[in-house]
Parts: C-alpha cells; structure tokens; sequence
C-alpha cells in the first residue's frame, strides 16, 4: 500500500517535469520592458468628420491633443498578459502666465502580446487647447508627458527607462514628485480612446483597453 502510493507520487512528479509549460502560466515570470523601446509622441488631430454626421465639426469641433506611446515587452509572440496599466502624467505649461495645469490618468489594457511592437494612445480634449492656448490646436512644445508602464500595480520598466516628453521652460525632472511652483490640478481631460471620436479608428492598431466599469 505504502510502496504503491509512493510510486503513484514519483510519476505525478515526472509527468509535471515533463509537460510543457503553458503561455499562460509563463505569466508568473517577471515581465519586464524591452530596453530601448519606449516612446512617446505628442501631435493635434482634427476631430474625425463622419460621413452621416449633420453637423459635422461646425460646432464645437476641433483638434484633440493624442498621445502615442510605443513599447514592446520582453516577452516571445507565444507570451500574452492578461492585463497591462499605463499611467500618463501630462504638464501643460501656460507661457501667458507661466502656470502649469497638471493631469493624471491610468487606462487599463487587456491582452498584451509579449515579442512585437506594441501601441496604445490617450486624448486630451479639443477644449483644453481653447482654454489654455486660446487656440484650435495645442502647443505641443509646451506639454510634458510620462508614462509609466504597470502590471499588478507596479513598473515594469527600470528607473533609467524613462518613457516622457519635456516641453519647453520645465525641468527635466517635473515627473520626478519635486513640486512645480504654480501648479493646478485637473481632472478629466485626458480620455481613453474608446471615449472619444476615434474609437472606432484604427482598432487593430491599438491595445485593447479594458472595459469600464
């Protein structure tokens, strides 16, 4: 009884060393970014003008001020994750009166493939740039932006990875914690790209951002 018992835990032992690993469970190892491959990219694009729309963008149309970040994990093309945070800072820097307007925003992604180029963007609204630069169209010299990268809440790229933009006349460590003089804190002007005009654009091209809720 003892001798059987023994031989049935041996060969449990054996067929788990030999079974491959599933992708999925190959998520427990420590997913890192791939050095070098994070950007950011700051530009205006016009509010799309949809065929059957009536108004079009006569009214309160415009441009909307998109981030662009690019990233690739560590990973292979067999590897997925099941859910990835990016957290986006932005800095705007009014010249008129030398203020900054400060926003913050997390969007969660689900899905992420590990092993290929990877791309998720956020919008800052078209009435951030009337209010701020008495303007259609933002000045992307005067955004600062970073981004971290986040699974189970915490960074997935080095301290010396940093993924950001500094616009002209802001310390390059704005991001940093170390206070800004003359800062106001906003909310609800960055959105998700499911949020606004360009949901359905482009679909393919983007991360997959999380329902909600």
């Amino acid at each position: 009884m003892v001798n059987t018992s023994v031989r049935s835990l041996v060969l449990l032992l054996v067929l788990s060393m030999l079974l491959p690993v599933s992708p999925v469970l190959a998520q427990a190892k420590k997913i890192r970014l791939k050095p070098n491959s994070g950007k950011v990219k700051v530009e205006n694009v016009r509010t799309p003008d949809f065929k059957d729309s009536r108004k079009g963008a006569s009214g309160n149309g415009g441009y909307w001020t998109a981030i662009e970040v690019e990233f690739e994990l560590d990973g292979k093309k067999d590897e997925w994750l099941d859910n990835l945070e990016i957290f986006y800072r932005v800095l705007i820097h009014r010249k008129d009166n030398d203020k900054f307007i400060l926003a913050e925003r997390s969007i969660d992604y689900n899905d992420v493939q590990g092993g290929k180029k990877l791309f998720a963007v956020a919008y800052l609204k078209p009435n951030l740039s009337r209010r701020y630069f008495s303007s259609k169209t933002a000045d992307a010299g005067a955004i600062s932006v970073y981004i971290e990268i986040r699974s189970d809440g915490a960074p997935i790229q080095k301290k010396t990875e940093l993924i950001t933009v500094t616009g002209n006349g802001v310390p390059k460590d704005w991001f940093s914690g170390k206070r800004l003089e003359n800062v106001r804190v906003v909310s609800d002007v960055i959105f998700r790209k499911s949020e606004t005009p360009f949901a359905a654009l482009d679909y393919d091209y983007y991360l997959d951002e999380k329902p909600a809720r």
